[in-house]
């Protein structure tokens, strides 16, 4: 729903602020320009399943976490 995909985008800018990456670092790392890294974390983007699990990969958290839903268990959390 629209809902968790706003939840994404703001888990997006925190957990990439975490782990001390710049928007240029992330969207390096993952084959994409910085203005696209800000518009999903502005809402003005939409991420897919595979982008949202590359961004998962590249900040090493749970694809579940980004979306906001930290009580699911899945392996890559554990």
């Amino acid at each position: 729903s629209f809902k968790n995909e706003q939840k994404l985008l703001c888990e997006l800018r925190v957990i990439r602020k975490e782990k001390r990456l710049t928007q240029q670092e992330l969207a390096y790392e993952l084959s994409v320009t910085r203005q696209y890294i800000s518009l999903l974390e502005r809402g003005e983007a939409q991420a897919t399943i595979s982008i949202a699990m590359e961004i998962a990969n590249k900040l090493n958290t749970c694809v579940y976490t980004l979306f906001g839903f930290d009580r699911f268990e899945c392996e890559q959390c554990h």
